[in-house]
């Protein structure tokens, strides 16, 4: 912004802001319609509606050419996830709704396993003691929720290194 007037872009000095316009922020006319499209329409927040645009920001061509630059992208699978649905709600309000491509976090059907090394980590992060120790006591011993939930120490044989429980016995 170096060596253009404050006043063209109508900072107030008392507050050492500038307004810029929106154009001058990359953002189209285009942009700004499917942002007041989404307040309006969709009944979107401010908050979300920004986050979207954000998405928008960094994309270029067509809804379909923005979808194949989000998948190419190395971001998390949730990102993605909200990045596509804005594009698809974008195209939608361009008029030229499109089909959802074939994506993981749609069409998943793995089941996902942690690794021993994630699980070590997991394990560590977490501060609280007793919690610590349930989530050891159910990866050890493969026991559910409500199993550890419900363990007494009277339950738990030190000497043989098991538990015990109305359903049955774990080591």
């Amino acid at each position: 912004m170096r060596g253009i007037s404050p006043a063209v872009y109508g900072s107030s000095p008392a507050r050492g802001t500038i307004n810029v316009p929106a154009t001058e922020k990359g953002l189209g006319q285009d942009t700004l319609d499917f942002a007041i499209w989404l307040l309006r329409k969709k009944g979107n927040r401010e908050s979300t509606i920004k986050r979207k645009i954000r998405f928008l920001k960094y994309l270029k061509g067509t809804p379909e050419e923005m979808i194949e630059q989000i998948l190419r992208r190395d971001r998390s699978d949730e990102t993605k996830r909200v990045a596509l649905n804005t594009v698809y709600q974008y195209a939608e309000f361009l008029g030229t709704p499109i089909e959802k491509v074939p994506f993981r976090v749609y069409h998943n059907q793995e089941t996902y396993v942690p690794t021993p090394e994630m699980i070590r980590k997991l394990v560590y992060r977490i501060v609280s003691l007793p919690l610590r120790v349930a989530v050891m006591i159910a990866i050890e011993t493969g026991a559910s929720l409500s199993e550890v939930g419900n363990l007494k120490w009277r339950d738990i044989n030190f000497s043989r290194e098991n538990y015990h429980n109305n359903w049955s016995e774990r080591t």
